[in-house]
């Protein structure tokens, strides 16, 4: 009988400690959400430039905006003379 009290209690205890386990769960899934939403926002917030709020800051396209802003000339294709590839075919 003994026993048999000792091994309920025991699961009793099991059960408590895997309830407080889902609780927890429970929290950090809240959290995440919570982080997750506030990422989203901090992302869409705009900002402001000369009194304006027409620039959104996006942390994932701001390497494309970089490379957008920057001056890049263009070049003509570069193409070889007639002299030149008959040059390189010998």
């Amino acid at each position: 009988r003994t026993h048999l009290d000792h091994r309920i209690n025991m699961l009793e205890k099991r059960i408590e400690i895997e309830g407080l386990k889902a609780v927890e769960i429970e929290k950090c899934k809240s959290e995440i959400s919570y982080i997750r939403d506030q990422l989203w926002n901090a992302q869409k917030k705009p900002i402001m430039t000369s009194g304006t709020c027409d620039h959104f800051f996006s942390s994932l396209s701001d390497e494309r905006k970089i490379s957008l802003k920057r001056d890049i000339p263009t070049y003509p294709k570069y193409t070889l003379s007639q002299e030149t590839v008959d040059y390189l075919k010998q």
